[in-house]
């Protein structure tokens, strides 16, 4: 049996909603789901960036 977690995660991306509750973030331009504070892709993405940028830095 799989783990259905990463293609529920695929398909909550695609149709623009929330990961945990399902709330439509289409419009929203937060950084956290307004109904129950998990992070937007968006947000996630800038994270990962910020780290990667950051480990880039610190290895010089």
């Amino acid at each position: 049996m799989t783990d259905p977690r990463p293609q529920r995660r695929m398909i909550c991306r695609k149709r623009g909603v929330c990961v945990k509750c399902a709330y439509d973030l289409r419009r929203a331009e937060h950084e956290a789901c307004p109904e129950c504070g998990g992070l937007t892709i968006r947000a996630r993405q800038y994270a990962l960036v910020s780290a990667l940028n950051f480990l880039t830095v610190a290895a010089r």
